[in-house]
């Protein structure tokens, strides 16, 4: 009988990842704490129960001691059971409670190694200190005075603009000119992020290099490549070892995905950004054969096993429904697929949400500009603030660019 899990964090995205490999491979009894955002999963058979604390709003009341009390009591009913962070919210609350959780835990980092490597700027400095290569990057202090020219002497033309500590590509733009600084960044009120770099533009293919590590021991990896809604796993050694190199010299304990681009023309590879918790491309990995979740849980409870490799595989990341070739596997085979297939349509949110974006599509390209522009009015009348929980809109540069989740203006789902 599989062991029950308990999931923490803040990001619906991400736990639901989790869940979804876990129900892969065949663990029924899983439940949840979260943050707000969570508050769907109870509509979901993804897991079994989902209690909603503040995990990181520093306005709310602090959870920290009935995060404790909720562990205890679901250990109690549950013998076995698991800890998961999905997060860094979650990782760090796990963290800075690990003393008072009489629980086997799945390897989390400390909050010390979690705040620089999700940190981009502290990240670049980690890196340049152990010669990774990384692009040239400078903090902007404040975006309404400082000098452009001295921003492109220092990284080059066109340079990337991002936050210094934002998820999910939130913020980031190419810039080609001063006055598309002036107009994008300066002058726009709804860019207010609290910390900003400038960065040297690479342009080249965008790789992601994802582990699981333990006391810097790198115990399973992958090497990805998204094309449209196809995720390619594939091997570039030159990538690997030097996200086995970050993993020894942090002493990394935990899930982390390192976003990275292969250099047009020269073949070098730099190092973009680094999220130090699970993906959203998560279960393009579990569909291919290596469980990145089950081996932490493994891991958690005493378990060994040879470090695991994955290089080879393709996955669709379209929802099943969407794709008809997954129906009768869906409904007649076993299997871990078979179960992702299932757990996926049995989503019924994720179901829903779906539906509806299929359906827009459906109607007239006037239509949908309509409501878009619609949309984007309201949202500027209320300001963007920048959050690990806000999705933003943002503008497309203004000439074509290389997508990269760190260097693109376009959204990216690690």
């Amino acid at each position: 009988m599989k062991t029950p899990c308990l999931v923490v964090g803040t990001s619906l995205k991400l736990i639901r990842e989790v869940l979804l490999a876990l129900k892969a491979e065949g663990r029924s009894n899983n439940h949840v704490i979260g943050g707000p955002d969570t508050a769907e999963l109870r509509r979901t058979r993804l897991c079994r129960t989902c209690t909603v604390i503040n995990i990181d709003r520093p306005d709310l009341p602090n959870d920290d001691q009935h995060f404790v009390q909720l562990v205890q009591q679901f250990a109690e009913r549950l013998p076995g059971l698991v800890l998961i962070a999905a997060d860094v919210e979650g990782a760090k609350l796990v963290d800075r409670m690990r003393p008072a959780l009489a629980v086997p835990i799945a390897p989390v980092a400390p909050a010390a190694v979690l705040a620089v490597l999700d940190d981009k700027w502290r990240f670049h400095q980690l890196c340049e200190t152990h010669r990774l290569r990384v692009p040239k990057t400078v903090r902007i202090t404040d975006k309404a005075t400082v000098r452009f020219d001295e921003l492109a002497a220092a990284v080059g033309l066109p340079m990337v603009v991002k936050p210094a500590n934002c998820a999910g590509s939130a913020g980031v733009l190419i810039v080609g000119s001063e006055q598309e600084f002036d107009r994008r960044v300066r002058n726009d009120d709804g860019y207010a992020f609290d910390r900003l770099l400038a960065q040297q533009y690479i342009a080249g293919a965008d790789f992601c290099f994802n582990l699981l590590a333990v006391d810097g021991q790198v115990q399973a990896q992958s090497l990805q490549r998204r094309d449209g809604h196809i995720v390619s796993f594939l091997s570039l050694p030159v990538l690997e070892d030097m996200g086995r190199r970050l993993a020894r010299y942090t002493r990394y304990s935990g899930p982390m995905c390192i976003d990275a681009r292969l250099e047009a023309g020269t073949g070098r590879v730099w190092l973009i950004e680094c999220n130090p918790r699970f993906w959203a491309s998560l279960n393009a990995s579990t569909w291919c054969g290596l469980n990145f979740v089950s081996l932490a849980a493994s891991l958690a409870s005493g378990g060994t096993a040879a470090p695991s490799r994955l290089s080879q595989g393709r996955f669709n990341e379209r929802h099943p429904l969407l794709r008809p070739t997954a129906w009768l596997r869906a409904l007649a085979a076993s299997g871990t697929q078979a179960r992702l297939l299932r757990a996926s349509i049995a989503d019924l949110p994720m179901l829903a949400r779906v539906l509806r974006h299929q359906a827009g599509r459906l109607l007239p390209k006037r239509v949908r500009r309509a409501a878009g522009g619609l949309r984007s009015s309201g949202a500027n009348s209320r300001g963007l603030h920048a959050s690990r929980n806000t999705a933003h809109e943002l503008q497309r540069p203004a000439s074509p660019a290389a997508r990269h989740p760190g260097q693109s203006s376009r959204p990216h789902r690690h």
